[in-house]
């Protein structure tokens, strides 16, 4: 890296290498700050070389209040494509607290870039530094760099990001990268007491729902003597719980436990919401041949019933002849 004498104010230094006000390289680190011209121009300043990281480096160390954080994001590319990964390792390393909302948005989409800006340079210095600023925050780009690493010590890392909504698809993609090794840690998470008064957090909700989801995934097959451990998820309170562990436990039920599972299915569509509705719905069809019987029973029943049907009988009945449709259609391909 090229270091530019400056003084404490961060003027630079009459005599010194770095160029003048009205040099290319400051021109084009300008150009940097428009949103129009801006991305072409990292092509140009990375064509510059060394002399460029020295402006580059200050445009991403600056803060910028109003939260317009591309032009900074840029410089992240520059300072990449020049391979000056020791600055971004040293922008990761700064500890900045930023109390105002829009700024630290801003801040953080920085920090993402210049997280993945990382990744083509695999290290043990890189790695702790990533683990280190997701034990602070899971950010996407962070918890993305760090799952390249696959591993088994940032599972609990991985894990902690399944509740976290801007981040949970990457946390579950780094996860299928660690595989069956993460399996442990994602049953522990699945299988966590349930509170005593049922009120459970929605981050704990949306994390036990999504390490379930990658449980029921054959690529991380949960062992049979484990099933005993996630089976009281059942009498879980949400639905969307409830669903998830009706589809990993018909794989390793008798007969008669995938009847009641089939039942209990079935049930979760008079309280869930639309969305857990759909995954009702394709439960059953995808298990629609152990579920058959279940199903028409409850047609039928719900058919030749003498009284009006209420709305969510109607919801009832109307997905069920969805999934029969699906799985007659099914049959004729």
């Amino acid at each position: 890296m090229t270091h530019v004498p400056e003084t404490s104010t961060g003027e630079i230094v009459a005599g010194s290498s770095e160029l003048a006000l009205d040099d290319p390289i400051t021109d084009l680190v300008e150009s940097l700050k428009s949103l129009r011209d801006g991305e072409k121009t990292v092509v140009e300043i990375a064509a510059c070389g060394p002399a460029a990281i020295g402006p580059l480096r200050r445009l991403l160390f600056g803060r910028e209040p109003s939260g317009l954080y591309q032009p900074r994001c840029w410089a992240v590319d520059a300072l990449a494509a020049l391979k000056a990964f020791e600055v971004l390792i040293e922008f990761l390393e700064l500890s900045r607290s930023v109390d105002d909302p829009v700024e630290r948005t801003g801040e953080e989409a920085i920090v993402n870039r210049a997280a993945r800006a990382l990744i083509p340079i695999p290290g043990e210095t890189v790695y702790q530094l990533l683990y280190g600023r997701a034990l602070r925050k899971p950010l996407p780009g962070i918890i993305e760099a760090l799952g390249e690493y696959r591993r088994s010590a940032a599972i609990p890392l991985l894990i902690d990001a399944l509740g976290e909504d801007d981040c949970h698809l990457i946390a579950e993609a780094a996860l299928r990268k660690v595989g069956r090794r993460a399996v442990p840690a994602l049953i522990a998470a699945a299988s966590q007491s349930i509170p005593d008064n049922f009120e459970e957090s929605e981050s704990g909700i949306r994390t036990r729902a999504r390490a379930l989801d990658l449980l029921i995934e054959e690529s991380l097959p949960v062992p049979e003597q484990c099933w005993p451990r996630l089976k009281f998820l059942i009498l879980h309170p949400d639905p969307r719980i409830v669903i998830r562990t009706c589809a990993l436990g018909i794989r390793v039920e008798q007969q008669q436990g995938q009847v009641a599972l089939i039942q209990t299915a079935i049930g979760l569509l008079v309280t869930a919401d639309w969305l857990t509705r759909i995954d009702v719905e394709d439960f059953l069809f995808e298990h629609f041949d152990e579920g058959r019987p279940v199903i028409d029973t409850a047609i039928t029943r719900l058919t030749f019933k003498g009284e009006p049907h209420d709305e969510t009988e109607e919801v009832v009945l109307t997905t069920l002849r969805r999934v029969l449709k699906r799985a007659s259609q099914e049959l004729e391909r």
